[in-house]
């Protein structure tokens, strides 16, 4: 039975690993993590560090939410009928 893992980057999911001989192979899911792609791992610690390399070189950052100004709309008509 082969064993498989999802793999996170912050809220994002960062691929599958697989374990095989002699490791882990990865497959991602991002398109930022591509160059990791079908690499053998030794283990979990080894490809969250290269995910880690990968992001701070990248320098890429989730995805904010969009913000809401509903708080400021309901504020500005209260003024407004004042």
């Amino acid at each position: 039975m082969t064993d498989a893992y999802v793999i996170h980057a912050g809220e994002q999911t960062a691929g599958i690993i697989v374990r095989e001989p002699g490791g882990f192979h990865f497959f991602a899911s991002l398109p930022a993590l591509f160059a990791l792609e079908g690499r053998l791992f030794s283990g979990f610690g080894e490809l969250h560090r290269a995910i880690d390399e990968i992001q701070r070189a990248a320098q890429f950052r989730r995805p904010h939410p969009p913000r809401s100004n509903w708080g400021r709309r309901f504020h500005e008509a209260g003024r407004r009928a004042a």
